[in-house]
């Protein structure tokens, strides 16, 4: 939606901007908007009385507002429709918009897995190689799994050896989803299916053979009840799934609800507990040669007072990413038995930027930052000392850093607002950093650069702002500005490639 509106405001300033009264065609004096009722609705907050007068127009059904909105899609269709310069856009957008894009790979049992589209597929490919230069082939299509496109492919998850990967599906949108197993060498289906899971994926166990998984409960309509508490099951490939076997489930607070993982030396089942993002929980369950969970569950955070994210273990020893004294962010260090936390140490202290995420690879602990809205990435050895800033390839936005405790290598993805987005693999002992994958669109983007200022705003804040322009453009003011800003759900609103930017760049914006 808000996309949508973008490339409309953007092709009407455009027009407004390149184009005289005279070839449009339309004059604006002669628009004559449609006449808003304002009411005399008002609500009370904490004791003052706040006016809505327009509060009538989010009733949408009713047939005033419907009225009201055919009437002003009189008056904007025909303008919109009559400005010369909008089937040149629209073009140019088409155009734009059709180039190769990636995913970031995930490596299991030395294959690679990632997502691809060649420009024009509605859904991206899964695509697998058996080796970083091995050639790549297609794994899975979710192009042909409905013929009107309404069956998409949500999530994948390799299993360590990379001999089989989960997949899950969506049926015309829905948030529910059905996993199934596919065989990487015959590219065919194990007859199992996995329901009743939304908003949460799947874990394996080190041997490949079951996994773990966190459901709803089952109506008596056949329906997945989302109005309850998920629990976690165990399914062991080969047998019925209704003999899946339930592992874990909160019974002792009604709201919190369980997400799981299986650590990467596969001695530990994790399991994050969820009650609203800022209060999670996390626990661990010790796991014996063949996955199954043994002993105890052990109740490392369970305080509920702030975010814990559970970020890797190694030797017996949790790392986990909390905001707990800590606004912006750091990295514990806490012994697999330490409930009361008398022998957790800091490893990454809190910063001035906020720590977005953590990851452990290669025995390196990557510390994501946002500093000034652009990404900025630290590794740091397991006893927090800083060995290398990861070298990004501008002022914009990184991702992924993924991977397993001993793997050499990770990858991560990159944009910015002229750079469309890429994926580089970073040698994890070195920090050196080579394109594994780049799109290539159809623009010469040299003659544009971005800068980044700061401005104060009124009660004093410094707020970061990127301008990007052609290089050339004077910044006398009287270019043709898109200004846009966000500032909802602790979302910051980072660089990122833009086809409509770009062409409203091309066009002297």
């Amino acid at each position: 939606m808000r996309s949508h509106c973008w490339v409309m405001i953007g092709a009407m300033l455009v027009a407004a901007c390149s184009s005289t009264p005279t070839e449009t065609g339309l004059q604006a004096e002669r628009l004559a908007y449609p006449k808003t009722p304002a009411s005399a609705h008002a609500d009370v907050y904490h004791g003052r009385r706040i006016a809505d007068p327009y509060r009538w127009l989010e009733q949408e059904s009713t047939e005033q507002t419907r009225q009201w909105i055919s009437a002003q899609n009189a008056l904007a269709q025909p303008y919109l429709e009559g400005i010369p310069a909008r089937a040149r856009i629209q073009a140019r957008l088409k155009q734009l918009w059709n180039y190769e894009r990636f995913e970031l790979p995930v490596k299991r049992g030395g294959r690679y897995f990632w997502l691809r589209n060649d420009g024009l597929q509605s859904q991206s490919v899964l695509y697998v190689a058996d080796g970083l230069q091995a050639t790549p082939r297609v794994l899975l299509d979710p192009n042909t799994f409905s013929a009107d496109g309404t069956i998409a492919m949500a999530e994948f998850e390799p299993s360590p050896d990379g001999k089989l990967v989960a997949y899950s599906v969506s049926d015309a949108g829905t948030d529910w989803r059905i996993w199934r197993i596919r065989d990487v060498e015959r590219g065919t289906d194990l007859p199992e299916e996995l329901r009743f899971i939304k908003f949460a994926t799947v874990a394996w166990t080190p041997d490949s053979k079951s996994l773990y998984y966190a459901r709803y409960p089952q109506r008596p309509d056949g329906s997945g009840d989302d109005a309850k508490q998920r629990q976690v099951f165990r399914h062991v490939l080969g047998e019925p799934v209704a003999r899946d076997r339930l592992i874990f489930a909160v019974t002792d607070h009604p709201t919190r609800n369980p997400y799981v993982e299986v650590s990467d030396d596969g001695r530990y089942l994790i399991y994050w507990l969820y009650d609203g993002a800022q209060q999670t929980g996390v626990y661990h369950q010790r796991l014996n040669a063949d996955g199954a969970p043994i002993g105890d569950v052990v109740r490392l955070f369970d305080a509920f007072d702030a975010s814990y994210l559970f970020v890797g273990v190694i030797d017996d020893v949790f790392y986990v990413h909390t905001n707990k004294d800590a606004p912006n962010g750091r990295v514990l260090a806490v012994p697999a038995d330490d409930v009361k936390h008398t022998r957790q140490r800091i490893v990454v202290p809190e910063s001035t930027f906020a720590l977005e995420s953590a990851s452990i690879v290669g025995r390196r602990l990557f510390a994501q930052y946002l500093q000034d809205v652009r990404s900025v990435v630290h590794a740091h050895d397991l006893e927090g000392q800083k060995l290398y800033e990861v070298k990004l390839p501008g002022l914009g936005q990184a991702s992924g850093f993924g991977g397993d405790v001993e793997d050499t290598e990770t990858f991560f993805a990159y944009t910015d607002y002229l750079t469309p987005l890429s994926i580089s693999r970073l040698d994890v002992a070195s920090g050196a950093v080579s394109l594994f994958r780049a799109p290539t669109v159809q623009a010469d983007l040299t003659p544009y650069l971005t800068e980044q200022v700061f401005y104060r705003s009124k009660d004093g804040t410094r707020v970061p702002m990127f301008i990007t322009r052609r290089r050339d453009l004077p910044r006398d003011g009287q270019a043709p500005t898109l200004l846009y800003g966000y500032g909802g759900f602790n979302i910051a609103q980072q660089p990122a490639f833009s086809v409509p930017m770009l062409v409203w760049l091309e066009m002297g914006g």
